[in-house]
């Protein structure tokens, strides 16, 4: 009897405790508490973005770091060049080192990708690099000397990223159809507005969406809701849900 007390007491012990570091996780997740720590009144330019990623909301993955390179030359074109990469956490860092980095040229008038480069690094194998260039007038893309059909427009992730950033002023009910692909198959991003609120004097947006093939196949597809902040444009939590759970993204830093 005594043994199945301090069992007793040690399940209710650990309950309460997933309770509170769950609680303490929705609030530090809130948007609300997202907006005031950010402190954005005071950035006149942005330069980094610092996303936060976890795996079912509270196991830690890393972080992916975004920055804005400005505004360069390509082929006779000025464009703008985002760059990103990721820092695992150590924890996964200790058993095998893997280093991600991905660019993206975007053209300055159409805010459309010209080029999308991703270099892999993994500890014990080759690096791996792939180039992706877009011929959107052309409805085409090359990888790897081949060419493949693409929707117009089309874009890569991080031009994908970048025209949310930019586009004019969202409303509740406005619908996002946009085609995304720098591998084989063409996928669709659809989204709408949902709702918007003012936070702490600042509008922000839930965009809900989900990211599937074009020819129907169920395979990679998944869903998203994104909190977005209207004055700067930024996304400052996503939640994405696949076959393989979800993943939660938090906007941390912006310098």
């Amino acid at each position: 009897m005594r043994y199945t007390r301090v069992i007793f007491l040690g399940i209710v012990i650990l309950v309460l405790f997933v309770l509170v570091v769950a609680n303490i996780i929705n609030v530090i997740n809130s948007p609300s508490f997202m907006a005031k720590r950010l402190n954005l009144d005071s950035k006149k330019s942005i330069e980094k973005l610092v996303f936060r990623i976890s795996y079912a909301s509270f196991i830690p993955l890393g972080e992916v770091i975004m920055e804005n390179k400005g505004v360069e030359e390509l082929g006779g074109k000025r464009v703008y060049h985002i760059k990103a990469y990721a820092k695992p956490n150590k924890f996964f860092d200790f058993f095998r080192k893997v280093k991600v980095e991905v660019d993206s040229f975007i053209d300055e008038d159409t805010l459309l990708p010209i080029k999308f480069t991703q270099d892999l690094q993994i500890q014990g194998k080759p690096p791996e690099r792939k180039v992706v260039i877009y011929h959107q007038s052309e409805q085409f893309m090359e990888i790897g000397g081949e060419k493949r059909v693409i929707y117009p427009p089309t874009y890569d992730p991080l031009s994908l990223f970048f025209s949310f950033l930019n586009r004019k002023a969202l409303k509740k009910g406005e619908v996002i159809d946009l085609n995304i692909n720098t591998n084989q198959k063409n996928y669709r991003l659809i989204a709408k507005v949902e709702e918007s609120k003012k936070l702490y004097e600042k509008k922000i947006f839930w965009i809900r969406g989900e990211v599937k093939r074009r020819d129907g196949n169920l395979r990679h597809s998944s869903t998203f809701l994104m909190v977005m902040l209207d004055n700067p444009r930024l996304p400052i939590f996503i939640r994405v849900f696949s076959g393989l759970g979800f993943l939660s993204v938090s906007l941390v830093s912006v310098t």
